[in-house]
C-alpha cells in the first residue's frame, strides 16, 4: 500500500489523474475528467467549457438570423406541399412536412455546434432548442403570407416533428 502524498498516515491507491501523486479520501475532488488533487482541480476549467457572454451573444444572434431564414424556406416547402399534393394525401404531406422538421433539426444542431466553435455549454442546446421553435414560429408567420391555414402548424404530426428536431438539435450540441 501507498500513502497520500499530503497525509502520511492515510493509506490509498487513488493517484490524481492529472500529476499522478497518491490522494486520499480528503485530499481527493471529483471532477468530470477524473479524480483529481485539490492543487490540480483548481487550476480552472478547460477552455472547451468556458463561454463568454459575448459569445453567447454571437452565437443567440445567429442562430436568430439562421432561424428566421429557414424559416423561410420551410414555409414555402409547406407551401409547395399544401398546393401540390391530392387532399387525399394530406395526411401523407403532414408526415413528410415532420420528417423534414426532425431532419431540419440535425442541420440546426450542426449549424449552431458550428458557430459556437464546438463548445460544450447547456446554454448552447437552449439556443438550439430556441432556434427550432423559432423556425417554425417564422415559419408559421410566413405562411400567413401565403395563405396557407395555420392549424397546419398545430397538427399533432408536425409538433411531433418539432419536438424531435429539437431534441436532435439539443443532443448536437451536448458534447
Amino acid at each position: 500500500m501507498t500513502y497520500c502524498n499530503k497525509h502520511n498516515d492515510m493509506m490509498t491507491n487513488l493517484k490524481c489523474s492529472r500529476c499522478d501523486n497518491y490522494i486520499c479520501t480528503r485530499c481527493m475532488n471529483q471532477t468530470p475528467v477524473g479524480i483529481k488533487c485539490k492543487d490540480c482541480a483548481s487550476i480552472g476549467k478547460p477552455q472547451i467549457l468556458i463561454l463568454s457572454k459575448t459569445a453567447t451573444f454571437f452565437i443567440l444572434i445567429n442562430s436568430i438570423i439562421i432561424s428566421i431564414i429557414l424559416g423561410l424556406f420551410l414555409s414555402l416547402f409547406l407551401w409547395l406541399i399544401w398546393n401540390f399534393l391530392p387532399t387525399s394525401n394530406f395526411q401523407i404531406g403532414n408526415v413528410f412536412f415532420a420528417v423534414v422538421i426532425a431532419i431540419l433539426g440535425l442541420q440546426v444542431g450542426e449549424i449552431i455546434r458550428k458557430i459556437s466553435k464546438n463548445k460544450i455549454n447547456p446554454k448552447i442546446r437552449i439556443i438550439a432548442a430556441f432556434s427550432m421553435f423559432l423556425i417554425w414560429f417564422s415559419s408559421i408567420i410566413f405562411s400567413n403570407f401565403l395563405s396557407l391555414p395555420l392549424g397546419i402548424y398545430f397538427n399533432i404530426i408536425n409538433l411531433v416533428g418539432l419536438g424531435i428536431g429539437s431534441y436532435i438539435a439539443m443532443n448536437k450540441n451536448r458534447n
